[in-house]
């Protein structure tokens, strides 16, 4: 199925072929489709139209978030997109993403922390980890935490 960035950006008609995935795109394309498929994201230009900043660097802002792991990004063609989920009051990070990155830091790309936080996680009792940052901030910190935990073997 194509994928459709909620928000103001949408995939290039190019890369679809009568609704499915082209299968010349790059090798992360089906997951970015999965993940992008699972909330809304948004480009620089709509989260700093959405958080009140100046239009004039777009990326700046974003860029600083990024720089200090309170947020990160996917990237499709030349653009970065951010997930919706990352932000709250007054479109700002909320700490809980903070977290969850300072944990993942140097396991995990931020394709496969986007990718977990899209996955269903059995110590979340089978939900999404991104539909409960707001409700359970401190499950999701614990249940990344597990995720990279040494396996005890005995």
């Amino acid at each position: 199925f194509p994928v459709t960035i909620q928000g103001t950006r949408k995939m290039n008609e190019e890369q679809k072929l009568d609704g499915k995935l082209d299968p010349l795109m790059g090798k992360h394309d089906g997951l970015l489709n999965l993940i992008f498929a699972a909330s809304e994201w948004c480009d620089s230009i709509e989260l700093c139209q959405l958080a009140g900043f100046s239009l004039t660097n777009s990326s700046a802002q974003p860029h600083k978030w990024k720089k200090e792991g309170k947020i990160f990004a996917l990237r499709r063609g030349n653009t970065d997109f951010y997930p919706f989920y990352a932000f709250g009051d007054g479109f700002r990070p909320i700490p809980v993403i903070k977290n969850v990155i300072g944990v993942f830091r140097d396991k995990k790309s931020d394709l496969m922390i986007a990718a977990w936080f899209a996955s269903y996680n059995s110590w979340l009792r089978n939900k999404l980890p991104l539909g409960l940052i707001i409700t359970s901030p401190d499950a999701v910190i614990k249940a990344a935490e597990i995720e990279v935990a040494p396996i005890d073997h005995g």
